[in-house]
């Protein structure tokens, strides 16, 4: 079989477990909400309840001032991705800590240097973090897609000054065993 049908192949099968393990976690949760309701628990939140907290507290600020500026705060906050998603590739290439978590090089590390390229500084950041934009599982794995590309760069160029230390994911750090494992 050829590389291109066994990928193929194996994405199709990751896909179909996928499919199943979503379908039995929905049959479950069904099955216990079903069995909540004959023993009369009432599920969700009490009527009239209102939220005491909320996502975009401690930012009323920054939100007040783009505001003013005629935008709306989707726009704001989707303005404030697009620069992230854009530029934070090199500021992950320009930053020299390859072993500590991207949250980490951000907020405490290296936060002149983020704001410098993205144009963001540590509180849209947080911003961004708090309303749940990033996904933490996809944002490890394209930060560990980015360094393994990094790692092709370096060792071609002959740079590799980072042998043996763990990699700093999104969140996570990785061991150098296992990032070389994986």
């Amino acid at each position: 079989m050829s590389w291109a049908i066994q990928s193929k192949v194996l994405a199709f099968a990751f896909g179909l477990s996928a499919e199943i393990e979503r379908n039995l976690i929905a049959q479950r949760t069904k099955e216990a909400m079903a069995k909540l309701r004959i023993q009369g628990i009432k599920l969700g939140r009490p009527c009239g309840q209102k939220n005491t907290c909320h996502i975009i507290d401690g930012h009323e600020d920054l939100i007040l001032d783009m505001y003013s500026a005629g935008l709306s705060k989707r726009k704001q906050i989707q303005e404030k991705l697009i620069k992230f998603a854009t530029r934070v590739p090199i500021f992950m290439y320009l930053t020299d800590y390859r072993e500590r978590t991207l949250k980490d090089v951000i907020t405490q590390l290296e936060p002149g240097l983020f704001k410098k390229v993205t144009g963001l500084d540590v509180k849209d950041f947080e911003l961004l973090v708090s309303l749940g934009v990033f996904n933490d599982a996809l944002m490890n794995d394209a930060v560990y897609k980015f360094k393994r590309y990094e790692d092709a760069s370096l060792e071609y160029s002959g740079i590799n000054k980072h042998e043996g230390e763990g990699v700093g994911l999104f969140d996570t750090v990785l061991s150098h065993e296992d990032y070389e494992m994986m």
